[in-house]
């Protein structure tokens, strides 16, 4: 009897995997890409659109974009003389200050890019 039973084990496991392999094939699980590119037109740069999912898990939050005026300003250091008329500048000097005898003279060294703002 316990040959019997053997057979009938390994005849049932041979049935059972003949009905798994009838079975209907699962649908493959779609992969959905988090991300993706679009071309910028006239640019060499691409435009990046992620999932709901995706934000949510990099945590990008949005905010509205605004515009303000931004006045430009540049501290610089710089050198005060007097300039009296027997200094080698009272030339210069009385010819941009109209015939004053004594005037202050400020001198700032700034380079190129300094000049260019």
């Amino acid at each position: 009897m316990k040959h019997n039973n053997r057979w009938f084990l390994v005849l049932l496991t041979i049935m059972s995997l003949q009905l798994a392999a009838c079975a209907p094939k699962s649908a493959a699980a779609e992969k959905i890409s988090p991300v993706k590119l679009e071309e910028i037109e006239g640019s060499d740069f691409k435009r990046v659109i992620l999932t709901e999912k995706a934000a949510e898990r990099l945590d990008i939050q949005t905010v509205t974009v605004r515009e303000d005026l931004i006045e430009r300003k540049l501290t610089v250091g710089g050198q005060i003389m007097t300039v009296s008329e027997d200094s080698a500048l009272s030339d210069n000097v009385t010819a941009v200050a109209g015939g004053i005898k004594e005037a202050l003279l400020v001198r700032i060294p700034l380079s190129q890019n300094e000049l260019k703002i």
